[in-house]
């Protein structure tokens, strides 16, 4: 008899403890499910600017990115793996990318086929035009971090490609602006 009084308690204290967890839950993800349909039928969750890429493969939905998010919105978990819920408000600071744990984020540029102000670029920035390179806000991430890494990106990828011309002195390096980018350009046309 004392067996089933134990397997009796143990049945209600599971009940007490796993059925409140369940609903809410249940609600959350209800709630998120419902925003990322909003988004998708307001067309905000294909962001025209920086927004995390997540590889649902990767994904483990533990929520990590959600909560380093300070822009808050921009991602939820639905059915256990994070989604963009609204692309429009992320600004790319990639605090999600730091935090997740196994590497199922980067932050990137979203859709810019429909934006006629950013250039299509190669992986290392170059324009159609050749030897033509842009680095800072008009490549479309407009984060100073972004900006004084692609500045030294684009000023190495000229160094590796002239190195005969260097040797020589007979290279020259036009950067048209002084923000993040051009100074960053400029110190490392410098240092080269």
């Amino acid at each position: 008899m004392e067996q089933y009084l134990v397997w009796l308690i143990a049945i209600v204290v599971s009940l007490i403890v796993f059925v409140p967890y369940t609903v809410r839950y249940m609600k959350g993800k209800q709630s998120m499910e419902k925003r990322r349909s909003e988004a998708e039928s307001l067309g905000l969750d294909k962001p025209k600017a920086q927004f995390p890429m997540v590889d649902r493969t990767l994904c483990i939905g533990c929520g990590a990115c959600v909560s380093a998010c300070p822009e808050g919105d921009v991602l939820g978990v639905v059915f256990g793996a994070a989604v963009i819920i609204n692309g429009e408000r992320c600004v790319g600071h990639g605090y999600c990318e730091v935090a997740c744990p196994v590497g199922a984020l980067k932050v990137g540029l979203g859709d810019v086929t429909s934006r006629p102000d950013i250039p299509i670029l190669s992986p290392v920035n170059e324009t159609s035009v050749p030897n033509l390179f842009i680095a800072g806000e008009l490549s479309g991430l407009s984060l100073i971090k972004n900006a004084i890494s692609q500045g030294r990106m684009v000023v190495s990828e000229i160094a590796n490609r002239s190195k005969p011309l260097i040797e020589t002195g007979t290279l020259d390096v036009v950067i048209v602006g002084a923000g993040p980018a051009g100074l960053a350009a400029a110190l490392t046309a410098v240092e080269k």
